[in-house]
């Protein structure tokens, strides 16, 4: 110091500067005296003072280097006593010293700042507030004289703000260290407040101000929340403040309403909550300069890390945020949104902007704050985002799209657990549930709000499934068994919530099937609405996919037997003790009945569930999940045998005899499924559920189902109340998670489990699922799922155009244009936004929501797929954007003239890549991702194609890029051609390429060295070799994607899976497409052309995916029941497709799937899925849609299919004759199929393989589910395979060359047999329950007939009836017979009258003489009359039947007679029946005699004598008497027109006209000729008393006579008092009837 004072003292010369010497001199003697500090500095200091204020620049220069050196020495600012006075202290003296500094030099000013810092680094220097605030009074007083130098005035800022920045820094330190830091506390407050004051009352130095506010806030420590001084001046002075600075709506005269003007916006983010937010918005530019907004945006984000976890500061931040993101203009943002980057990219400030706020007493908690709001800043972040991103311009639309892609990164560091403090994942973990039910809410508004989250519901189940603790919201607790009571309830309570709309979406299912009342036993009353809306969401979550699962509308016969069940237990409601007095006692007893019935069907299910809890020990102890599925097929077909009652007799049609296996079957897996569920949410202590989701879920699988609602509650009820699986040794330890059998449950829905690969089948290795999750991935996904509209939005903009200043969108990329800096700039946005899709896609994936994917998919597949066809693009509306797209794209292409191969850009091939990679994660938890994914996969089939097929502008490419391939990368020549797709592959035939292609990112790796680097932003182009190999690439990953969603996803995700790609099948081959995929009756519109996309039908996916099902052993056989119900209806849709290589590829997956499974799996007893696997071909049929091609290929892979595998078909028969019975024969060719191959030694047509294979079947009970069936389908055959139906015999003209008796006779023959059959089965001891004939509801004659039940027909049904329904296929035989005998063809009579009189005499030995009886009165002589009315009165009828009629009433006739003559001595009784027989033949007799024809009346006659003369002898009394009343009646019948005509004449008269009425002739004029006229009065003549046998015949010469006779009609016409009675006047043509 002395050195420096010496100098001072030497370079002070001159006469005015002697008083500084004369202090130097001084100061330097008091230096060697030992004095306090303080003096000591004041005598140091007055020289350094004298030299500042001397307007000399270099004494200046040398006082303040003095002052410097002054402050470092350990005399001056050692650790001396404090002094008392404030004037004496340190920083007094040397305030003192440099009060002139305003006045200064800017370079001493400079120096003046450095010496300020110096004195607060002094040892005993005391920072605290009123220090840091007299030291920036000099600052800030600098400021203001030279703040127009700009040296100055940074370094004034630089130094105010590293001595405010001290002082936090120094309370920062302290709290660290010690606890005395209170003070400092208060210190930082008073700071700030003097700051902000002066930041209101002195606008020309605002910048300097914010900057020092700023600076302090910057070194504040996170606990500065805990300062309520601080807290209040954030909310009191600093933020109203920033409010007012960045805009003040009183002022601006351009304020418009938010709402006004956004209101594209608003709609698009409707999902916001507008609390705490205003709604003004300025439309001019601010007024404040960009260093002002820049300090403001740095403010508000360090208050946001301060004060943003303190609930009640939540608002005052959201109106600071407003005015910084909302308020100004899109375009006027982007330097706030550079900002909000730095928050939104760093882990640490996402916590802080949307992380849980800490507990805040009472008193501070403001009783608007009730509603939690943890994302509701985060959001207003977003939404003004969103806005400049799609107004502001090409740099604001990039700065949004670069803080997105930063928020997303942060996302991702964060679901790691990086960049959060211990305490603040300790925070975190006990925060769980306000997370939990903030996101409910959130996704609550969401549901209302956005048809793009209609999936929100499930996004995050695993934080509500309570079954699956794996999910992180089920509390971290649950892993160590604690506290379940309380997981629970908070289960319970945010159900409600969570499935707003569970009810009104089942609305449909519970109005048609649950309609309970008070009486019933699960009535709803008896819970509460709160346990309900957990009892529906148990279920939701316990396969919330097949809510729209098929149901086989047309799987059978039994479709409608379902629906009839299904009402069984409503019906209970009117039990009897529910009837009033006046109900009808038939009425008590139907509802006694079905009370009855309801009852036996819960006796059963009880049954069931006892022998399933039997089972399950051995099922726990199974090695295998395949021998778990087969032991489960066994069981279901044991008891089914078992347990399956009898018909009982006269009994209607009730489930107790349709319980069928595979329902049984089905219910097994869901209910140990629904017994696992109950175990993980330990529901087995809370007892609380409602059963109408199990019964839906089981009735609208899509499997065969033949079980009443009854049965299922009841089963349900018994499951809820016994816990098997525990019962059988499970306890839920990770060990028993890994048993093959909870393995095999796991894999229908993964228990709801969204984490990765939770919808993927887990093999009995794997680990279990039920694990626990970070909190810091909970929290990461609770605000992935809160701003993903927005991030959408702000990615999808570039993509589509949208962006304010951009004419081009996504298209651009693909262009050739000079890379002038706007379009270099939208092209980097563009990349950049495609960046972000895909790391957003990736980022759902791993944090187990890939349930948001689809509007990520759905952008990402847009902006992929730009060459689309011409047809889209001309149908798209024209504002929509994506068409916008395509337009541009098209029109850029042609501009350019298309070069050599496929262009490609980076970012299409890196996006198509990204949705390969994590579509079949996405889509397993999501089903509407796979439209997207499909999407992609088609386009990449048709960039193949293009490339290969296009040998035109690229001969020699294929070899080319194979030859570089091989040499460059070593890829095989399999690879370039390992697609089906291409011509060349399918030419040279090969499959799957023998190495494994390179990655997209290797090719593109690779790709960039031969030129520049790779980068993205660059806008590079892929062309020829390099886009070939892309192509291959992808187009095998494709494949890949494909086989594993066939072989990986469980059943929930498997049907999801398949019924999306029925969807987008459906919309490429029709014109529309429907929800659900039931059989249907039409098609689901007009079918489309194909041409253009023949190498990327959806359709050949869905079969090969189809077919890889059913050849994985591994799947148990639910899975491919569930997915053959969802593929079969689409390939029946598809073979009716007009083009031929559709349905031809759809019929032969039909064979292929058929043949596989009945080649390698057999169905046991009971078991109804082979019905299914066969429907599809009778639907085909039936539809009658299908061309003749289809048809016969149809009937081809039938053939096969029995030739092959006929012991196999078991319940396959039916479907399988349904589908033959729809056969119609060509007009112009025949079927080869249809004609015997006498060449080959064959007599009979190739279809008649089939029947000879069905009923030499060793399986009875195949043959007596079937016989109905392969009945009505033999009688197609013997009716004729024409195309119309035989109404009249004669309609039928054969025009092809072959007779069709050669299908009649070999159809007759199989009939014999099977009657034959039917008599073997009749003697059997134990016969099969012919289950066909109830499910074909064929008549029941016993109550057809009871009406008539003192004819005796009831005793004798019920003689030969034992209920097991064979004597109704008896019955469907004969009756199918007799019919056949008046309707088919002429030719096929008399072989179809041969036979069924033949087995009409078999049936007298078995069953016996009362069935022959039985079938002569009920079946033939009723359908004898029916042929004899059918003339109509019409006598050119009888030209052509009367043949086969006579033949078949004198059959009848000997028929009956040999029946009378065999019984009527019989000792059992046999007489009414028989005198019933007679009569109903004597009646059709007089019918016979009663009709016009001469030929039919005279066969009347002369079977009554036949009659009369053969079994006369042993007539009794009553058999005469009918015999009596039988001729009096034919007596009667024909004398009716002489008895008219005599009744007009009195006895004896001679009147020409009548006595008693009138007689006329009708005649035309008379003819000219004589002759005429005499052969006219002839043949009226014989017209009137002869018979039509005995006129003359007609010859030329009296034909035209006697055709005028024909035309005479005789009148009667009565005398005019009597006309009264309506009758005036009779007309015939006379005719008197045969003499005896």
């Amino acid at each position: 110091m002395e050195e420096i004072l010496r100098k001072l003292q030497r370079d002070a010369s001159g006469h005015k500067h002697k008083g500084i010497r004369d202090a130097c001199v001084h100061a330097c003697g008091e230096c060697t005296v030992r004095l306090p500090s303080h003096v000591l500095i004041e005598h140091c200091l007055l020289p350094l003072q004298m030299a500042l204020e001397s307007k000399n620049t270099k004494l200046g220069q040398m006082a303040l280097t003095g002052m410097q050196k002054l402050l470092c020495e350990d005399r001056f600012v050692g650790g001396g006593m404090e002094v008392e006075v404030l004037e004496k202290q340190l920083l007094s003296q040397m305030l003192e010293a440099i009060r002139v500094t305003p006045s200064l030099h800017e370079d001493l000013q400079v120096e003046v700042m450095k010496v300020l810092l110096c004195i607060t680094y002094s040892p005993n220097f005391d920072i605290n507030g009123d220090s840091i605030l007299r030291i920036a009074e000099v600052c800030i007083e600098t400021y203001v004289s030279s703040c127009h130098q700009r040296s100055i005035n940074t370094a004034v800022r630089a130094t105010l703000s590293q001595i405010l920045g001290d002082l936090t820094l120094q309370l920062r330190h302290r709290q660290e260290v010690t606890h005395s830091y209170k003070a400092l506390y208060e210190d930082v407050v008073t700071v700030l407040t003097v700051f902000c004051e002066k930041l209101e009352s002195n606008q020309l130095l605002q910048l300097l101000y914010l900057e020092c506010i700023l600076s302090m806030l910057s070194s504040c420590p996170p606990t500065m929340h805990l300062s309520r001084g601080f807290t209040d001046l954030v909310w009191k002075q600093l933020c109203p403040s920033l409010v007012a600075i960045m805009g003040n709506p009183v002022n601006d005269k351009t304020i418009t309403s938010h709402h006004g003007i956004s209101q594209e916006v608003d709609s698009s983010t409707g999902s916001v909550s507008d609390q705490g937010r205003g709604s003004g918005c300025s439309s001019s530019a601010p007024a404040r300069i960009a260093p002002v907004v820049r300090t403001v945006c740095y403010i508000a984000a360090e208050l946001v890390r301060l004060v943003s976890c303190v609930e009640s500061m939540k608002p005052v931040l959201q109106s600071l945020y407003h005015r910084i993101l909302l308020y100004p203009p899109p375009q006027h943002r982007t330097e706030a949104i550079r900002i909000m980057k730095e928050i939104l990219g760093s882990p640490q400030r996402l916590y802080d902007l949307a992380g849980p706020c800490v507990a805040e007493t009472e008193t501070r908690k403001r009783s608007f704050l009730k509603r939690k709001a943890h994302l509701d800043l985060l959001k207003l972040v977003m939404d003004g985002m969103t806005e400049a991103c799609m107004k502001g311009g090409i740099e604001a639309c990039y700065s949004s799209v670069s803080c997105a892609c930063a928020l997303l990164g942060a996302l991702d560091e964060l679901s790691h657990g990086r960049g959060l403090q211990p305490d603040q994942a300790r925070l975190l973990l006990r925060r769980l549930d306000d997370l939990k039910d903030e996101t409910e809410s959130t996704r609550e508004s969401m549901e209302i709000n956005e048809a793009d989250f209609r999936w929100q519901r499930h996004i995050l189940s695993s934080e509500q499934a309570p079954w699956d603790p794996s999910s992180s919201s089920s509390n971290v607790a649950t892993s160590d068994h604690v506290n379940h009571r309380e997981e629970g309830d908070v289960v319970q309570r945010s159900h409600a919530l969570v499935y707003p709309d569970i009810t009104n979406f089942l609305s449909v299912e519970s109005r048609t099937r649950s309609h309970h009342g008070a009486g019933s036993r699960y009535s709803e009353s008896n819970f509460s609405m709160e346990e309900q809306d957990l009892s529906r969401t148990e279920f939701d979550s316990c396969d919330q996919y097949s809510m729209a699962a098929e149901k086989d509308s047309g799987r059978s016969d039994v479709s409608d037997i379902g629906s009839d069940n299904v009402s069984l237990a409503d019906e209970e409601q009117q039990t009897p003790r529910d009837c009033p007095g006046h109900r009808s006692l038939r009425t008590a007893a139907l509802s006694f009945k079905l009370l009855r019935n309801q009852e036996a069907d819960q006796h059963s299910a009880r049954l069931f569930v006892q022998s399933l809890a039997a089972l399950l020990p051995r099922l726990l102890g199974l090695a295998t999940a395949t021998e778990v599925d087969v032991s489960l097929q066994n069981f279901s077909s044991t008891f089914c045998g078992v347990h399956s009652p009898g018909f009982e007799a006269g009994d209607t049609l009730s489930c107790q005899s349709l319980m069928n296996a595979d329902g049984l079957y089905l219910v097994s897996y869901y209910a140990l499924l629904l017994n696992l569920k109950l175990c993980c949410c330990d529901y087995y202590r809370r007892r609380t559920l409602a059963p109408k989701e199990f019964v839906r879920l089981i009735q609208s699988s899509g499997v065969l189902v033949v079980l009443s609602q009854a049965w299922i509650e009841e089963l349900y009820h018994q499951v809820l109340e016994r816990n098997l699986l525990a019962e059988a040794g499970y306890w839920g330890s990770p060990e028993d998670h890994t048993l093959p059998l909870i393995t095999t449950l796991i894999d229908i829905d993964g228990l709801g489990s969204s984490a990765i690969g939770g919808q993927m089948i887990r093999r009995a290795s794997s680990r279990s699922p039920l694990s626990c999750d970070k909190a810091s991935a909970v929290l990461s996904r609770f605000i992935l799922t809160g701003v993903w509209k927005n991030l959408i939005d702000v990615l999808s903009t570039p993509l589509t155009g949208r962006m304010a200043g951009s004419s081009k969108g996504l298209a651009f990329i693909l262009g050739a244009e000079g890379v002038k800096e706007q379009s270099q700039r939208e092209r980097d946005t563009i990349c950049l936004s495609l960046d972000g899709l895909r790391k957003a896609a990736a980022l759902s994936c791993a944090l187990g929501v890939a349930a948001n994917c689809a509007s990520a998919l759905a952008q990402m597949a847009a902006a992929s797929c730009v060459q689309e066809e011409k047809e889209e693009r001309e149908m798209g509306e024209p504002g929509d954007a994506i068409t916008q797209v395509k337009q541009r794209v098209e029109q850029r292409l042609e501009q350019i003239g298309r070069p050599q191969g496929v262009r490609l850009h980076t970012a299409h091939v890196l996006c198509m890549d990204a949705i390969l990679n994590v579509g079949l994660e996405m889509g397993s938890h999501n089903h509407d991702c796979w439209p997207h994914v499909f999407r992609v996969t088609e386009y990449i089939s048709s960039l193949e194609h293009t490339h290969f097929s296009d040998g035109s502008s690229q001969p020699s490419s294929l070899t080319t890029i194979t030859q570089q391939s091989q040499q460059a990368s070593g890829i095989d020549l399999g690879l370039e051609l390992s697609c089906e797709s291409s011509t060349e592959a399918s030419e040279m035939g090969l499959s799957q390429p023998v190495i494994q292609p390179l990655s997209i990112q290797e090719l593109l790796r690779e790709s960039s060295r031969g030129g520049r680097g790779l980068d993205l932003k660059s806008g590079s182009l892929m062309m020829g070799t390099s886009a070939a190999k892309a192509v291959c690439t992808l187009s095998t990953q494709a494949d890949r994607l494909f086989e594993e969603a066939a072989t990986k996803l469980n059943l929930v995700g498997l049907v999801g899976f398949l019924q999306q790609l029925r969807k987008a099948s459906q919309s490429q081959l029709f014109d529309s497409v429907t929800e659900t995929g039931d059989y249907s009756l039409a098609m689901p519109g007009e079918a489309k052309s194909t041409l253009e996309r023949r190498s990327a039908l959806h359709l050949f996916r869905l079969g090969e995916a189809m077919l890889r099902i059913v050849r994985n052993k591994n799947r148990p056989l639910l899975h491919m029941m569930r997915a053959w119900s969802v593929v079969a209806p689409h390939l029946v849709e598809a073979a009716c497709h007009k083009e031929r290589h559709v349905s031809q590829k759809a019929v032969s997956f039909i064979h292929d799937v058929l043949t596989e499974v009945l080649t390698s799996w057999a169905e046991l007893p009971h078991f109804h899925f082979n019905e299914a696997l066969f429907r599809p071909f009778e639907h085909i049929m039936q539809l009658e849609l299908c061309d003749e091609d289809v048809q016969d290929q149809v009937i081809t892979s039938i053939g096969e299919l029995v030739e092959m595998c006929s012991p196999q078909i078991l319940s396959g028969w039916r479907p399988l004759f349904s589908a033959l019975r729809t056969v119609h024969g060509s007009k112009t060719d025949t079927k080869d199929y249809l004609l015997g191959e006498y060449s080959m030694g064959k007599s009979q047509a190739p279809v008649f393989d089939v029947f000879e294979a069905f009923i030499n079947t060793d399986n009875i009970q195949v043959f007596a589910n079937a016989a109905t069936d392969y009945i009505m389908c033999l009688m197609k055959f013997v009716k004729g395979l024409g195309e119309v139906d035989y109404k009249e015999i004669g309609d039928c003209v054969h025009v092809s060359g072959y007779s069709s008796t050669d299908l009649c006779l070999p159809a007759l023959d199989y009939l014999r047999k099977c009657s034959q059959l039917l008599a073997k089965i009749y003697k059997m001891p134990s016969k099969p329950v012919f289950l066909g004939a109830r499910l074909a509801s064929l008549p029941m004659r016993s109550q057809e007939r009871s009406i008539s039940s003192e004819d005796g027909m009831d005793c004798v049904l019920q003689e030969f009836d034992d209920d097991t329904g064979l004597i109704q296929v008896w019955i469907l035989l004969l009756e199918q017979l007799t019919a056949a005998v008046s309707n088919c063809p002429r030719q096929h009579q008399p072989p179809t009258l041969e036979l069924l009189f033949t087995l009409l005499r078999e049936v007298t030995n078995v069953p016996g003489p009362g069935f022959a009886i039985f079938s002569v009165i009920q079946l033939l002589l009723p359908v004898m009359s029916l042929w004899l009315q059918r003339s109509h009165g019409d006598h050119s009828y009888w030209d052509v039947a009367a043949a086969n009629f006579k033949h078949a009433i004198g059959l009848s006739c000997e028929l009956v007679v040999e029946h009378v003559n065999s019984f009527i001595h019989s000792d059992i009784g046999y007489e009414s029946l028989i005198n019933l027989m007679l009569k109903e033949l004597f009646k059709l007799l007089v019918a016979c005699v009663s009709e016009p024809a001469e030929t039919i009346s005279r066969v009347g006659c002369s079977c009554i004598r036949y009659v009369l003369v053969t079994v006369g002898p042993v007539f009794t009394e009553e058999m005469w008497r009918l015999a009596c009343c039988a001729v009096q009646d034919a007596f009667s019948a024909t004398l009716e027109p002489v008895k008219n005509l005599l009744a007009c004449f009195h006895s004896g008269s001679d009147s020409f006209s009548g006595d008693a009425c009138e007689v006329k002739v009708a005649a035309p004029s008379h003819s000219p000729s004589a002759e005429a006229e005499y052969w006219r009065i002839k043949a009226m003549a014989q017209q009137v008393f002869m018979l039509d046998t005995q006129c003359s015949p007609k010859t030329p010469n009296n034909k035209d006579g006697f055709e005028h006779a024909q035309s005479c009609v005789l009148i009667i016409e009565l005398p005019s008092d009597q006309q009264s009675n309506g009758h005036a006047q009779k007309r015939w043509k006379s005719h008197s009837g045969p003499s005896w």
